[in-house]
């Protein structure tokens, strides 16, 4: 998708999120917010590095929208130390792994789900934990996550690849992956 056809559909968001507020439908207002927000991040910030409190704000925004759509099922919690608020990381590092959680981990999943994720900055290190309840995956669909199919951006092998040029190696990520029961990444950035 080029530039223009990007702002054309988010051009048509915003037209959304207008008729919303005109009829007071606060709920769809709120969506289509939520929705323009996370697509323009993505789209229009790719390759930059930026503050993760920025990252946290586009990540809260994909939250309430996947709230939007599973309701009371998805039980969200989100840590993060003030230390960590402050550090710099490649865009869509962290957002890579919870719509990852979120659009294949949790999704036919059955009862509540659980998705946690926790930050924090120690010995000059920024420590990002993802952990979610939902299926987890086998050794075949695991080893993808480690491949060299990078070509797609936003993708975990992209992503992967990405933190491998910006911290030259000394990035350590780790997908830890338990069948039927959850998934949880581990990343240690170095600050």
């Amino acid at each position: 998708m080029g530039d223009k056809e990007i702002l054309q559909f988010l051009s048509y968001i915003n037209m959304l999120h207008n008729k919303a507020f005109i009829e007071n439908a606060k709920k769809t207002q709120k969506l289509a917010w939520n929705i323009d927000n996370v697509l323009r991040y993505f789209y229009f910030r790719k390759n930059e590095v930026v503050l993760l409190s920025e990252e946290l704000k586009v990540l809260d925004s994909l939250l309430n929208i996947s709230k939007t759509r599973f309701g009371d099922k998805l039980i969200a919690n989100v840590q993060v130390s003030n230390e960590a608020l402050h550090q710099y990381i490649p865009h869509y590092t962290l957002i890579t792994f919870v719509d990852n959680a979120l659009n294949y981990g949790l999704e036919g999943y059955e009862g509540s789900w659980n998705l946690d994720v926790n930050i924090s900055v120690s010995d000059n290190l920024l420590s990002i934990k993802i952990i979610n309840s939902g299926f987890g995956c086998n050794a075949i669909t695991s080893s993808l996550y480690h491949g060299d199919n990078y070509t797609e951006y936003g993708t975990i092998g992209d992503t992967l690849h990405r933190l491998k040029e910006y911290y030259r190696d000394e990035e350590k990520v780790e997908i830890i992956t338990k069948p039927q029961k959850e998934v949880m990444v581990i990343m240690v950035l170095p600050i």
